[in-house]
């Protein structure tokens, strides 16, 4: 269960969008990042994650990037 993450939307080296997305906003972010233009990426940082025990797990994936190619 994704409880927190940073993230910026940035297309052709220009940051469009910049954001933190917790438990109460995580569907607007969400909805934000996948009307991403063609072209564009977002990265994504600072991740915290509820495992299946309920352990709270920060930082622990690291930063990366998802790209919108089509």
């Amino acid at each position: 269960e994704i409880v927190s993450f940073e993230y910026a939307i940035v297309k052709s080296n220009i940051l469009i969008h910049k954001g933190i997305a917790v438990q109460g906003n995580l569907n607007h972010s969400i909805r934000a990042i996948s009307k991403m233009m063609v072209g564009s990426c977002v990265w994504i940082k600072n991740l915290t994650y509820k495992d299946k025990k309920g352990v709270i797990h920060n930082n622990k994936i690291g930063e990366f990037k998802i790209e919108k190619v089509e």
